[in-house]
């Protein structure tokens, strides 16, 4: 037979664990300087991954090494990343613009040449929806 005292702290434990905050979404890994949060990362390197697969020829998974602020456009933050793709280092410039249905739109644009092809000949990627 429980007695009041254990039937109290069953229950205030329950009552304390169902207030509990859950965890903060996760950011940018450590030492990359970025505004974007978890969620934009993902989607920005899964744009990335499609247009390097298709210049690669095969999925390249690419993972994000750095990201540095190189200033503002309008409302746009606008970021230099580094990107490992498939064991080749390529620098993106990624425009971040605060979506007012939450997270953020971005524009991406390579800036690694692709063999003998400048960088200012290389399209611009699509901007996200």
């Amino acid at each position: 037979m429980r007695t009041p005292l254990a039937i109290l702290t069953l229950t205030l434990s329950g009552l304390l664990l169902g207030c509990a905050k859950p965890p903060p979404p996760p950011g940018p890994p450590p030492g990359v300087n970025t505004v974007a949060d978890a969620k934009v990362i993902g989607d920005v390197l899964q744009s990335i991954n499609t247009y390097e697969s298709a210049v690669n020829r095969a999925d390249v998974s690419p993972r994000l090494v750095a990201a540095d602020p190189v200033g503002r456009r309008g409302e746009s933050f606008v970021e230099q990343w580094v990107v490992d793709s498939g064991g080749t280092r390529v620098e993106y410039e990624v425009q971040l613009n605060p979506s007012g249905r939450g997270g953020a739109d971005y524009r991406i644009k390579r800036l690694t040449p692709i063999g003998n092809v400048p960088a200012s000949r290389i399209p611009n990627l699509l901007p996200s929806r």
